[in-house]
C-alpha cells in the first residue's frame, strides 16, 4: 500500500493494484463446471442457483417448521391493533400452519435469511414499545385531567374570592 500527501497536507492511502485485482477476481461469480460450455453462445441446459440455494439452506441447517411459525407469527401481530384476531392464531394454529407451510418454504427456499436476527428482535420489540406508548398515553391522560381539576379549583377558588363582599 503507497501512502500519498494530498493538496492539504493530509495523508491517505492508495491500495496495490495487485490487491484490487485480486478483490476482484474474488467478487467475481464462478462458474460451476457442470453448466460450462466450449461454445459461449450454447443454450445452458441447468441452472446452478436453485442448486446453491438448497446445498446453502441445507449447510446452514434451515429448521424450516421454525421458518414458518415465524412467518404466522408475524401475522398473529396484528392481534396488537385487531384484538379479536389473538384467539384465531393460538399456539395449536400456528403449529398446524407451521407443519403445512414448511415443506413449501423448503421446496422454495424461502427463510428470513440472514435477515432473521433483526426480524426477531423487532418483533419481540414491537409488543413492547405498544404498551409502552400506552403506559406513556395514559400518563399524558392522568396529567391533562389533573391539570384540567386543578384549573377548575383554582377557578372556583377565585370565584368564591370575588364572591365574598369586602
Amino acid at each position: 500500500m503507497e501512502i500519498l500527501e494530498n493538496a492539504t497536507g493530509s495523508t491517505t492511502s492508495k491500495p496495490d493494484a495487485e490487491l484490487l485485482a485480486g478483490a476482484a477476481a474474488l467478487a467475481a461469480p464462478a462458474e460451476p463446471a457442470a453448466v460450462r460450455t466450449a461454445d459461449p453462445t450454447a443454450v445452458r441446459t441447468a441452472d446452478p442457483a436453485p442448486v446453491a440455494a438448497a446445498v446453502t439452506a441445507a449447510a446452514a441447517g434451515i429448521n424450516w417448521k421454525r421458518e414458518a411459525r415465524e412467518i404466522f407469527e408475524c401475522v398473529a401481530l396484528l392481534s396488537m391493533r385487531f384484538p379479536s384476531v389473538k384467539p384465531v392464531y393460538d399456539d395449536q394454529t400456528l403449529d398446524r400452519l407451521s407443519d403445512a407451510w414448511a415443506p413449501v418454504l423448503q421446496k422454495h427456499n424461502l427463510d428470513f435469511g440472514k435477515f432473521a436476527i433483526y426480524i426477531t428482535a423487532g418483533l419481540a420489540t414491537l409488543p413492547v414499545a405498544k404498551a409502552t406508548a400506552a403506559a406513556i398515553r395514559d400518563d399524558l391522560t392522568a396529567e391533562k385531567t389533573a391539570a384540567e381539576a386543578a384549573a377548575t379549583a383554582a377557578a372556583a377558588r377565585s370565584n368564591a374570592a370575588a364572591a365574598v363582599p369586602a
